[in-house]
């Protein structure tokens, strides 16, 4: 059993709960609950007969169906009676299918709704862009196999992020300033917008090209409608044509039984002579109808040569757009993996800067310890310095305590001498006392040289612990310092990869730039077009005019005939004899109405192809509108108004010569085919329609490259000088005259400042190339071929240039 992936079926809910808060239905809170609260708005959205469910076997047994009618081949893989029983799987592929169709139907209210819902809710439309962009690839591969895989969990997210939008960038820009010359805006530029990431996805170009083939298919309905409304006009001018002969029998038999009619043989005559001048009339009246046939049978090949250029012309603008779009694709692709890579490189140079900023705090910390730690030593070195030097007071003063004891022994025994018997006990005494304080001065002596000793060691210890601290603090400033030079060096690599990014970024500008001049090509294209459909619209309502009113003259003809019938069976009951002389004159009246009569089918004949090939035209017309997007060069290419063309076409061609000529062509022609009874496939579908996605493909792909060349010489030998395509015979026979290619010297002007901006090796030869340009040298076509190009400097000599660039 399938399981969808919880992001998608979150952003189903989401999405779904969006549409029924802003058409006032209650939300849901999973898509079991679709069909109960949310099954009337699905319905009106889809434009589904039945609004009102009661189960939900029904409702989807409706969606299902009106499913298959928009989307047959993946709408196979549909199961209403597992999404009826609440399978969520198949519920999320009936909701995905959902999205397909209010994407190819209405893609502008869904990318409206795409891009406003995540500013109100937490809403993550890269699921549903995933989804879309694997619907187009299966399009593109023209398949529908497994298109539900989509729908499944995803090992990774590569698929969902075609469409992310670039997280913004957090550094200074000031701080990579990149030195360039002033980017000057030239006149011949144009702005353009580019459309939104979720724009792009839903309205992608795969979308847009299944849009014109069920536009195209909706054409070929409305043609085989017409034709059938054609044929059933036909039939009833095959009945009219039947009801002509049956009253042309009718005034045979007339004439048969005017055999004995002579007494109103001068009023025959005189209506004959009536008849007579009528036929001359109509006779002038066909000529004129004849003259303006052959008229907009001229102005007919000259349309027909102008499609067929248009044709040559779309075809190698759609070959050169869909070399731009790649070329474009690429160069995104690339851009963004440079972003990609430099995003990436620039986190792991600033985490190790962290790191390294971090190392920094802690060394600065440590050091301000250390700091601390020898400033108390320092006074601690102080504290026992003062003490030795107590010390060294003490011993001092005991030595002179010692002396004085000395000098008091001596004075003793000098007594003792002297007072030996009077004073022994008391010099006894006195010695056992003195002996005592000597040895206590003795071993206090003792202690304090130890106690010396030991602040001794203690300060040689506290000396060494210094030194390492001084060689620990000059450790961390060369650390510092190479810290310092690594950030130096990151920064280097960001303004080298800006450096890339900018140019990455004028090329896309550049080429959103030649977008926008080829669509508004493209309209002034469309609005010519317009303008001569209305044209050949007005000279096909004069001809219906002018059929009319021989219709209505052919009409008062024929009532002429039956009161000139009626006159003369009463002419036949006086006068039999003067008849037989008036005979041969209503025959050749007769003759002359049945050349009228010819004439008159063959003027509606011609009618009924004029009309047939107003139609054709202006389905190409629309098939030009819709599917033109290359660039068409409106100056050398376009036709002047039917009015001018008619003034300067002073040749005319009959039927057969056009189409000798036509045939003698070595293209692919597009030309009107007159014979609609033989050919086929002018019946099935109108000219220049493609069904087929793949040969449409290939008839683009085959195209060679010579096509984009943009020799004036080339575009010239295309046209002669009536308006038709010249042939591989007529383009080798004789050369086109010189014309200068109009560059001016403003513009040459331009051309030197803009190189005198930029480095030599940068520099365009056009420039010197194009400053005579009175010369047949300065040609495009002899520019392009380097005719006048100059010796290619050796690599020495490039080399010192270069190094006299930089020097300046």
């Amino acid at each position: 059993m399938d399981i969808a992936d919880t992001g998608i079926v979150n952003s189903f809910v989401k999405l779904t709960n969006f549409f029924a808060a802003n058409l006032k239905y209650s939300s849901i809170n999973s898509l079991e609950e679709l069909w109960a609260k949310h099954g009337e708005m699905i319905a009106r959205m889809m434009q589904c007969e039945t609004l009102e469910f009661k189960s939900s076997d029904i409702f989807y047994e409706v969606l299902y169906r009106k499913i298959r009618l928009v989307n047959g081949e993946m709408a196979a893989a549909l199961d209403p009676e597992k999404a009826a029983g609440a399978d969520l799987f198949e519920i999320c592929k009936f909701y995905a299918l959902y999205l397909e169709y209010l994407r190819k139907d209405h893609s502008t209210t869904l990318t409206e709704v795409l891009e406003k819902i995540p500013s109100e809710s937490n809403f993550n439309s890269n699921f549903i862009l995933g989804m879309f962009a694997y619907f187009d690839r299966l399009y593109s591969d023209d398949s529908a196999d497994n298109w539900w895989f989509c729908l499944r969990p995803q090992e990774s997210t590569d698929m969902f992020e075609v469409a992310s939008t670039p997280r913004r960038n957090l550094f200074d820009q000031s701080a990579f300033a990149t030195p360039t010359a002033t980017a000057r805006r030239l006149r011949t530029a144009t702005s353009s917008s580019r459309r939104s990431p979720i724009a792009e996805a839903v309205d992608s170009p795969t979308m847009k090209f299944l849009r014109s083939e069920r536009e195209l298919k909706q054409a070929k309905k409305k043609i085989s409608d017409l034709q059938q409304t054609l044929d059933e006009v036909d039939a009833e001018r095959n009945e009219i044509v039947e009801k002509n002969i049956d009253l042309k029998k009718q005034v045979t038999e007339l004439k048969g039984s005017a055999a004995g009619n002579r007494d109103t043989a001068q009023n025959a005559s005189n209506e004959a002579e009536k008849l007579r001048l009528a036929l001359e009339t109509k006779k002038s009246e066909a000529d004129a109808l004849s003259q303006q046939l052959e008229e907009s049978r001229a102005v007919i090949r000259t349309m027909n040569r102008q499609l067929e250029e248009l044709e040559v012309e779309k075809d190698r603008l759609t070959a050169k757009l869909q070399t731009v779009t790649q070329d474009r694709d690429t160069c995104m692709k690339q851009m963004r993996d440079i972003r990609n890579a430099n995003e990436q490189e620039f986190g792991s140079w600033r985490k190790r800067e962290e790191d390294m900023n971090s190392q920094l705090r802690e060394s600065i910390v440590a050091n301000g310890e250390l700091v601390e730690r020898l400033g108390a030593l320092e006074e601690l070195k102080a504290g026992l310095t003062s003490e030795n030097e107590r010390l060294n007071r003490a011993f001092e003063d005991l030595s002179i305590v010692s002396s004085r004891s000395m000098q008091d022994a001596d004075n003793a025994k000098t007594l003792l001498k002297e007072s030996r018997e009077k004073h022994q006990e008391t010099v006894q005494r006195m010695c056992d006392e003195q002996a005592e304080r000597m040895k206590m001065a003795d071993a206090t002596i003792e202690r304090l040289q130890s106690e010396l000793n030991e602040e001794r060691n203690d300060k040689r210890s506290l000396q060494e612990l210094l030194n390492e601290l001084n060689e620990q603090v000059l450790k961390d400033d060369k650390a510092s310092h190479e810290q310092s030079e690594g950030f130096l060096s990151i920064r280097a690599c960001l303004e080298a990869s800006k450096r890339q990014i900018e140019q990455l970024k004028l090329e896309v500008a550049s080429k959103e730039a030649t977008n926008a001049i080829d669509k508004e090509q493209k309209k002034r294209m469309a609005d010519f077009l317009k303008t001569e459909a209305e044209i050949r619209e007005k000279s096909a309502k004069q001809h219906a005019d002018c059929l009319a009113l021989l219709e209505h003259k052919l009409k008062s003809s024929e009532s002429e005939v039956v009161s000139l019938t009626h006159s003369n069976k009463i002419v036949e009951e006086k006068y039999s004899g003067e008849l037989a002389e008036m005979q041969k004159q209503i025959e050749q009246k007769d003759e002359a109405i049945k050349r009228l009569t010819e004439e008159y089918e063959k003027f509606k004949k011609a009618d009924n192809d004029g009309q047939n090939e107003n139609r054709f035209l202006t389905e190409r017309i629309k098939l030009l509108e819709e599917n033109a997007t290359g660039r068409f060069n409106n100056s050398k290419s376009s036709c002047d108004s039917l009015i001018d063309i008619l003034a300067k076409e002073n040749t005319e061609y009959t039927e057969e010569e056009m189409f000798k000529q036509v045939a003698a062509t070595p293209r692919k022609s597009v030309a009107f085919h007159v014979d609609m009874e033989n050919d086929t496939t002018i019946k099935e579908k109108p000219l220049g329609f493609r069904t087929e996605m793949n040969n449409a493909r290939q008839s683009i792909s085959s195209i060679n490259d010579e096509s984009f060349e943009r020799s004036s010489l080339t575009r010239s030998s295309l046209r002669s000088d009536t308006f038709t395509l010249a042939s591989a015979h007529s383009s080798s026979g004789f050369k086109m005259p010189y014309t200068p290619s109009g560059t001016s010297k403003d513009r040459v002007g331009v051309l030197t400042a803009r190189n005198e901006k930029v480095k030599p090796h940068l520099q365009s030869s056009y420039v010197t190339e194009m400053m005579d340009v009175s010369s047949p040298s300065a040609d495009e076509e002899n520019v392009r071929k380097g005719g006048t190009m100059k010796p290619k400097k050796s690599r020495r000599e490039s080399l010192v240039s270069l190094m006299l660039f930089k020097k300046k």
